[in-house]
């Protein structure tokens, strides 16, 4: 994964997104895996791509392709019935245009992702964490995309969050390193769900009380001064800091 990810970052974005399928196929099992060495370098792989789909417009460009060909759809739809000649059996029997059956590659993989974080994200899911990292590059490359992932992120958030603060105190480095990542995770997850705030609807009341208990009962300093900025952005958007 390593050596992939320094030969993906030399390849130009347009190479990258013509190839998403192929790339597709190599990382889906590396993106789905549960294991955090390999989720990490996978998640470097996965910025390199969703970068290289950003800077070339891809989802907003094979998106326009989709509704042009649904309107296009939709006026044949009206000749089968304005033409009494023209059946829908003919329509079907139209001769299939191959460069023109994958018209989304990019959708289709971002979609892919987001299916993979949903089942990550499930309550009794064991990759916990390899679905809030997901999330994580998700959120920081394509933000929109996170939108139908908040409520399962909330409800890993609360767990997270107990995790966090139910924790024992950590001696040997096997038990340090899961309350380090733990920790990792309610960071990552709280500053998701606090850009998306305005989206959480009658959730947000949840949300708060998750922060509020927080605030009230971590000792961690690290995670109480990430929460201080993001309470202090809160009370003074628009500022420079």
């Amino acid at each position: 994964l390593q050596v992939f990810e320094i030969v993906l970052d030399q390849r130009p974005a347009d190479w990258i997104c013509q190839n998403i399928k192929y790339l597709s196929t190599l990382l889906n099992s590396c993106l789905s895996s549960s294991h955090n060495d390999i989720q990490r370098s996978s998640q470097k792989l996965l910025k390199i791509i969703l970068k290289a789909i950003v800077e070339t417009n891809s989802l907003e460009k094979e998106a326009e392709i989709l509704e042009n060909n649904k309107a296009m759809d939709d006026d044949d739809d009206v000749d089968v019935v304005d033409n009494p000649g023209i059946t829908p059996e003919d329509k079907l029997s139209k001769p299939v245009d191959q460069n023109a059956i994958d018209l989304s590659p990019c959708l289709s993989f971002v979609n892919n992702i987001i299916l993979i974080i949903s089942k990550n994200l499930a309550i009794h899911s064991t990759s916990v964490s390899s679905g809030v990292m997901l999330a994580w590059t998700l959120f920081m490359n394509v933000p929109a995309k996170v939108d139908s992932l908040l409520p399962n992120l909330l409800t890993i958030f609360n767990k997270l969050v107990n995790n966090h603060l139910n924790m024992p105190p950590a001696n040997e480095a096997k038990a340090i390193e899961e309350a380090r990542l733990n920790l990792k995770l309610v960071e990552y997850s709280f500053f998701i769900l606090s850009d998306k705030i305005a989206l959480l609807n009658d959730q947000r009341k949840t949300f708060l009380s998750l922060i509020a208990t927080l605030v009230d009962k971590s000792n961690d300093l690290y995670i109480l001064k990430q929460i201080l900025k993001m309470l202090r952005y809160w009370a003074f958007a628009g500022e420079n800091y």
